[in-house]
C-alpha cells in the first residue's frame, strides 16, 4: 500500500513514496496498491516487471505533463479511471480506455463526456503503442480491447497507424 510509504491521495506529488513502494514490492515480487485518492507524480517512474499495480475504486495515479510512468506488468483495476491524462503512461499488458476516463454511454451523453472519451481513447492508444514491443499484439499491431458499450467520441477520432482497437467480444462495442 503506497500510504505505508508516505503517499497521500490528495493530488500532491507522491513520486518518492510511490518509488519506495515499488522498490519494496520489487524485492518481494509483489503488488503496489493504491487506495482511493489522487496520487500526483512529478518525476518519471519505471515499475519493474515483477511488480503489479492494483487500484481501489477512486484511486488515480496522475503524472504531471511531460512525466512518463512505465508499467512493465499487469494493472489490476476495474472499469474506472485510474490514470490521469496530463503525463504519459506506458503499459505492458492489458490497456482499457476506462483507465483514462472513458465511459460507455447510456442514453444521451454530453459533448463534454465525448471529449473525455476521445482523450481517453487517444491516451489508451499511446499507452499501448508508444515505444513498446508489446507482448500482446493483434496481427503484429499494437492494440487494446474495448469493453462492451457505446462510446461517443468527439473530433473524428482515428486510431494511429499500427494501433488496433477491438471490441471485447462480450456484448457489443461501438464507437460513434
Amino acid at each position: 500500500d503506497v500510504t505505508d510509504y508516505g503517499a497521500v491521495g490528495d493530488g500532491s506529488d507522491n513520486a518518492t513514496a510511490i518509488s519506495a513502494a515499488a522498490a519494496a514490492a520489487s524485492a518481494a515480487g509483489g503488488t503496489v496498491r493504491f487506495p482511493a485518492g489522487t496520487y500526483g507524480v512529478s518525476s518519471d517512474i519505471i515499475f519493474p516487471s515483477n511488480v503489479q499495480l492494483e487500484f481501489d475504486p477512486g484511486a488515480i495515479l496522475s503524472p504531471d505533463a511531460g512525466i512518463v510512468l512505465t508499467i512493465n506488468n499487469q494493472v489490476r483495476a476495474g472499469l474506472t479511471q485510474c490514470f490521469g491524462t496530463d503525463g504519459t503512461v506506458l503499459l505492458r499488458g492489458d490497456v482499457l480506455p476506462q483507465w483514462f476516463g472513458a465511459i460507455s454511454d447510456l442514453g444521451s451523453p454530453s459533448i463534454a463526456q465525448a471529449q473525455v472519451n476521445t482523450l481517453a481513447f487517444r491516451k489508451a492508444c499511446k499507452s499501448s503503442a508508444d515505444e513498446w514491443d508489446l507482448q500482446t499484439t493483434f496481427g503484429g499491431m499494437f492494440g487494446f480491447s474495448v469493453p462492451a458499450g457505446t462510446y461517443r467520441l468527439a473530433n473524428g477520432f482515428t486510431a494511429p497507424a499500427g494501433v488496433h482497437v477491438q471490441g471485447s467480444g462480450s456484448g457489443s462495442s461501438a464507437l460513434i
